[in-house]
């Protein structure tokens, strides 16, 4: 293997285990240590089921299209009992494949594109939905590891059923 294709799958590697890593962090509920992945101008968007590709939150409605500051504010809610969507809490159970990085290098400094597809069970109250899609990280690598810059999950679905709402964190 030449070194380029050696350094390539090394990335794709640390790549992976950072999406795993993330995923149980989610379904564990430690919604603190997730947060901590992201850098201080990190950013979360889900966007609209029916306009998965759109990019412009100003002139789209997003599901979700937060700021580090918004996201704080989230996980934070969710915390609490005020988060009345979340009481009971979801268990959920997230599967994450089909790796790819798009773009980058992995200095120090420089940001990576990383794609994936997911897969996150829910069940609350009896009910198990199913919800699909992508997931598009802006990963900046830092030391050995990585902070989330942008982080999207499109979902494949073509509405949210059915509440038409999504109370945890895809």
């Amino acid at each position: 293997m030449t070194s380029t294709v050696t350094d390539a799958l090394l990335l794709r590697l640390r790549i992976e285990d950072f999406l795993f890593t993330e995923a149980e962090l989610l379904d564990a509920w430690k919604l603190d240590e997730w947060l901590a992945l992201f850098e201080p101008d990190g950013r979360y968007f889900v966007p609209p089921t029916d306009r998965p590709d759109a990019r412009d939150t100003i002139a789209t409605a997003f599901i979700i299209a937060d700021d580090h500051e918004r996201l704080t504010g989230r996980v934070r809610r969710l915390a609490t009992d005020a988060a009345w969507v979340e009481r009971p809490r979801s268990r959920t159970h997230r599967v994450v494949g089909n790796v790819r990085v798009e773009s980058g290098t992995d200095s120090v400094g420089d940001d990576v594109v990383a794609r994936s597809s997911f897969i996150v069970h829910r069940v609350r109250r009896g009910v198990t939905d199913c919800f699909t899609g992508r997931y598009e990280h802006r990963l900046r690598v830092v030391g050995d590891s990585f902070r989330i810059r942008e982080r999207w999950a499109v979902l494949t679905a073509e509405a949210l059923q059915p509440t038409g709402k999504i109370g945890f964190i895809l």
